[in-house]
């Protein structure tokens, strides 16, 4: 998991490392509901020789726009949500998807 999440981290470091207002105001990257997508795209990448290029691949399919309907829908914008075990396969399986698009 930690090698993923690094691999993230360098990839948009720009985003990771500023916490500017401004970033994180456009872009759900940070969020830390997305860490369940990272989590999950890690088990799914997990004893797979060519990881990182399928990490890249999933993560430029990732729209994370905070105007993307699709945070709405898996509840990343809400901030008052509770987070329960059907929510968490939600974004997980989000995640996982976009390395099969």
């Amino acid at each position: 998991i930690s090698e993923v999440v690094d691999e993230i981290i360098g990839l948009y470091s720009d985003q990771f490392l500023s916490k500017s207002p401004i970033s994180e105001s456009q872009s759900h990257i940070t969020s830390e509901n997305v860490f369940i997508g990272y989590i999950g795209l890690a088990k799914a990448l997990q004893g797979r020789d060519n990881w990182r290029e399928l990490l890249k691949q999933a993560m430029e399919r990732i729209n994370f726009h905070v105007d993307n309907p699709d945070w709405q829908e898996l509840r990343i914008t809400s901030q008052r949500s509770s987070i329960n075990k059907n929510r968490i396969m939600k974004i997980a399986d989000y995640f996982m998807n976009k390395l099969g698009e």
